[in-house]
């Protein structure tokens, strides 16, 4: 047995021979090693955790999936929990995730996470915040995009090209992304001056919901020329809705959504689209995860990867 698992464990000290010996023993009987046993011993797995609130949103899909590549390529598992913005939810998962003891943990947070990154404090687990930036946190690396930088140069786009209003449309107002992306918002229309104004519509969580406070909205005095989703399924709706209320983009109103989702070229107009720089984050993101592992003690770092405008012809004002 003690042969077995040096072989096992790739320790050098079984011959070449009895090595070829065991690795054809273990082939024919198709065994395969614990890796939580091996936990045990190590104190750890090689395993990462991945806490998201879910992958519903084209940016953290594809967050999930670069990640995985990684994690592949490193020689090791990469574990997935949803939060579902749920903070309760969020601590149970990531305390879970610990109790499998993972090597470490990457988090995109969810709408308050103080309880969750001051028990990952406490645990002393490796951990990187990504996607979103966490206000006066400075216990952990960040790696986040640029929100204000890209909404602020969109908008003051928009404004150049004539629009006088433009709505933001959300749906958790209490995100620190969302925050963020208002204040920029507020800063493009003070800058281009004039008549220039922005409002923030929340969406709610049911689409059919969605088509009503949508109506309402578009056909107020007041109404917005451009309609801004903070994410990919906002985007749907919206497209879906002007298509329910006989709406016509970018004549009636103007779309833009800030992530890229796979279907923005696919539409008739094409959907002008914020394209975040996923894979950017998750080999930052991944590489910081990996030297905490390692034992590296610098000061946490915030670093914030930029966004491209990708303009297209449901913007009105766009001329290709």
């Amino acid at each position: 047995m003690g042969t077995v698992s040096n072989v096992i464990n790739q320790r050098f000290t079984v011959s070449a021979a009895r090595r070829e010996r065991v690795l054809k023993a273990i082939e024919t009987l198709g065994f395969s090693g614990s890796i939580l046993a091996k936990g045990m011993r190590a104190q750890s797995n090689p395993l990462v955790g991945l806490c998201v609130p879910h992958t519903t949103f084209a940016n953290l899909a594809a967050l999930a999936d670069t990640l995985d590549e990684r994690a592949v390529a490193a020689d090791y598992e990469l574990v997935q929990a949803l939060s579902r913005y749920d903070e309760a939810r969020e601590l149970a998962r990531i305390k879970r995730l610990i109790a499998y003891r993972v090597a470490g943990i990457i988090i995109v947070p969810a709408l308050d996470p103080k309880r969750v990154l001051d028990h990952l404090h406490a645990a002393k687990l490796p951990t990187v915040i990504i996607n979103r930036q966490v206000p006066d946190e400075k216990r952990f690396d960040q790696v986040t995009i640029d929100h204000q930088k890209s909404i602020y140069n969109a908008s003051r786009q928009l404004y150049a090209w004539g629009h006088k209003r433009i709505s933001l449309a959300i749906q958790y107002p209490t995100l620190s992304v969302t925050r963020q992306r208002a204040d920029a918002l507020a800063r493009a229309a003070a800058d281009a001056g004039g008549s220039a104004s922005w409002s923030m519509l929340e969406t709610g969580h049911d689409q059919e919901r969605f088509i009503d406070i949508f109506a309402g909205h578009v056909r107020r005095r007041d109404a917005p020329s451009v309609m801004i989703a903070s994410n990919s399924t906002i985007g749907r709706w919206i497209v879906m809705a002007m298509h329910r209320l006989g709406m016509r983009c970018p004549d009636d109103l103007s779309v833009m959504i800030l992530e890229e989702p796979e279907w923005a070229l696919l539409t008739n107009p094409q959907i002008s689209a914020v394209e975040q720089p996923t894979r950017e984050i998750g080999r930052i993101a991944w590489d910081r995860l990996m030297a905490r592992i390692e034992g590296s003690r610098e000061e946490p770092v915030v670093i914030r990867c930029e966004g491209k405008i990708n303009f297209r012809s449901s913007v009105a004002g766009f001329t290709g």
